[in-house]
């Protein structure tokens, strides 16, 4: 319930009732005057060792992903739970580290469920799939799944009505990548062999023909639907279909990159086809960071150390980016749960700029004054709601006193006290203008002394401050009072 409460708790669900008739919880109506709908679609889209670096990219322009991240947020330091992929994909899915669902493994980066594993994530475990089913939720998934292909631990276990993918990454069985005993790589049906050993060039397609069917499915229902589209790419082995091979000047990597992105869009109008462009909320992130020991197969981290398998920030911090329903401007965070109000990075043609932006990107601008929030959705903050007013800033006559008081506190001639505890004269002049130095007091006794000094003017500048105001306001009233 974790997942589900996080979502309830600031206006993206409506909280559960307690009051469900047989098994799924009641919803309250949209009365038509909420700034998003009570049950918005979801769309989630994971990509497979993209790197920090990948994007933007000059030699690959990824329009589709530059036109979300324009019309919605880019967070550029967002951190992933963990540095490969089974951990990270089962905390995303649960709210949870690998360590308290048993991901972690016998290793320091934890464990990755192989071709031959019996285990996986636990049935016990509630995922956002589970959550949203029970609110009455289509849901449905797409991709690697790679949490376990044993039973009890498959995506329909874990609240997905549909799934269609890949059990575990394209590197793993016997392939001609990699010759193992395993079985050849399989493509999954719900929990049937569709294909085997899978078509590895042409799961992007079959995976947007089942997500179109899928989200008019949906809305032909006038149902809210959940859909999870986790990419292979750009994970080794590549293997780019056809259409995209010598598209990109970053060799095949480049043009799997492309492959996604398009795939990417072809989702969006999909969306749009159905008439839920409004009315969907469409998160992208990458799993970890780039296997750069696999170069030039793999990404890049930029201007980041390390990458997959490594606690560095190349192989944690990951790329996000989200896109709301309606059309804004395009932002720019810090990270998915704490990123502070921002300016808005305004711009049109956002692949042009994104050609432009190499390495990390300027730090952020703290928004005007009175300003929108540009995260409300994902800070989990009513739309509603008015943001906090700053604290007002210190009176000018106070902080001319405290100015005051620091010089003079730096320059005054202060009696000093002997080793005895009697106070010790003041110096006193010598001949031809020196004066003898006295012996001062410990630290300890000289810092009391200043502090308690310190609070004392502080008080009398309070004081003479509020006869001040005091008086000004007295006077008003008398001045007002005269006929």
């Amino acid at each position: 319930a974790y997942a589900a409460n996080m979502l309830a708790a600031k206006g993206l669900l409506a909280a559960p009732n307690a009051a469900a008739a047989k098994g799924r919880r009641e919803m309250p109506r949209d009365e038509g005057n909420h700034p998003w709908p009570l049950r918005p679609n979801l769309l989630l889209l994971l990509a497979d060792d993209m790197g920090w670096g990948d994007w933007p990219n000059a030699n690959t322009p990824l329009r589709h992903l530059d036109a979300l991240a324009a019309a919605g947020t880019r967070f550029t330091a967002f951190y992933t739970p963990s540095c490969i992929c089974s951990p990270a994909r089962g905390a995303l899915l649960t709210g949870r580290m690998a360590i308290r669902w048993g991901g972690a493994g016998a290793t320091w980066h934890g464990t990755a469920f192989g071709a031959g594993a019996n285990g996986g994530l636990p049935a016990s475990e509630h995922t956002i799939g589970t959550e949203l089913r029970s609110l009455g939720y289509a849901t449905a998934m797409a991709g690697k799944w790679h949490l376990g292909q044993a039973a009890g631990h498959t995506p329909r276990d874990h609240g997905f009505d549909r799934f269609l993918g890949i059990p575990f990454s394209t590197d793993m069985g016997s392939s001609a990548w990699q010759l193992s005993d395993a079985l050849p790589l399989p493509l999954l049906a719900n929990e049937s062999i569709a294909e085997q050993p899978a078509d590895i060039g042409a799961l992007t397609a079959t995976y947007l023909s089942f997500s179109r069917e899928f989200v008019f499915s949906a809305a032909r229902r006038a149902q809210p639907w959940f859909l999870f589209v986790s990419f292979h790419q750009p994970h080794v082995p590549l293997a780019p279909s056809p259409r995209f091979c010598n598209r990109s000047a970053a060799g095949s990597y480049g043009d799997t990159l492309l492959e996604m992105d398009e795939a990417i869009g072809e989702l969006g109008r999909i969306v749009s086809e159905a008439g839920a462009a409004r009315s969907t909320l469409t998160l992208f992130a990458s799993d970890n960071g780039p296997w750069v020991e696999m170069a030039p197969a793999a990404g890049s981290a930029g201007p980041l150390r390390g990458g997959k398998f490594t606690t560095y920030e190349g192989g944690i911090r990951a790329l996000a980016g989200r896109r709301a329903g309606r059309p804004r401007d395009g932002r720019r965070g810090l990270a998915a749960g704490r990123a502070p109000h921002r300016r808005p990075a305004r711009g049109r043609d956002s692949a042009r700029a994104a050609a432009r932006r190499e390495g990390p990107p300027p730090a952020p601008v703290r928004a005007e004054r009175g300003g929108p929030a540009p995260l409300p959705l994902l800070l989990w903050r009513h739309a509603r709601r008015r943001l906090p007013r700053r604290p007002a800033a210190v009176p000018r006559p106070v902080g001319c006193a405290l100015r005051r008081l620091q010089a003079a506190l730096r320059h005054a001639r202060r009696p000093a006290h002997l080793p005895g505890g009697e106070a010790a004269p003041l110096p006193r002049r010598a001949g031809r203008g020196r004066v003898e130095a006295a012996p001062r007091a410990p630290p300890r006794r000289r810092a009391r002394r200043l502090l308690a000094l310190r609070g004392r003017a502080l008080d009398r500048a309070d004081q003479r401050l509020r006869r001040r105001s005091g008086g000004d306001a007295a006077g008003q009233q008398r001045s007002a009072s005269r006929p």
